[in-house]
């Protein structure tokens, strides 16, 4: 029972809380749905990275080698990796996102917009240009929609 109990906690510290970005009833806004549409576009590549149940495709290419990408963002202030250069970041994980800005690795998103569209002048982060603000506003609705 005492085993029982410990794992059922351990289990709950998994649950996200409800995105405010959801209907009352947990369902997508009509916004986000479109949103997804945009995000499972293989022409704007939202989910070539941020895929699976984790929305992220954070894996080892081989022991000691993880899977990094160059999503334009790095600067010399973006530090070193193992004493050499920084030559990518992890993908993280869109769940739980409406908790937890300013976004990017080093904080200069205060928003998701601005992860779209300031933060992504070469389309290195998703090919995002081609997208009209109500698009990019129900892509944002969408990611910010992540439990």
């Amino acid at each position: 029972e005492d085993l029982d109990d410990i794992a059922a906690y351990v289990s709950s510290l998994n649950v996200l809380p409800r995105s405010p970005w959801r209907d009352a009833d947990g369902e997508l806004t009509a916004e986000a749905a479109r949103g997804e549409e945009i995000f499972h576009d293989p022409e704007i590549g939202c989910s070539e990275c941020h895929s699976g149940v984790e929305l992220t495709d954070s894996s080892w290419i081989e022991p000691g080698l993880p899977l990094l990408h160059d999503v334009g963002t790095l600067t010399e202030a973006s530090g070193q990796r193992m004493s050499g250069a920084l030559w990518g970041l992890d993908t993280p994980s869109l769940r739980g996102l409406h908790s937890t800005g300013p976004y990017l690795h080093d904080g200069s998103a205060p928003d998701v917009v601005s992860v779209l569209l300031d933060a992504n002048p070469d389309d290195r982060h998703g090919t995002t240009s081609t997208l009209d603000d109500d698009q990019i506003n129900d892509l944002a609705e969408y990611i910010l929609s992540q439990e």
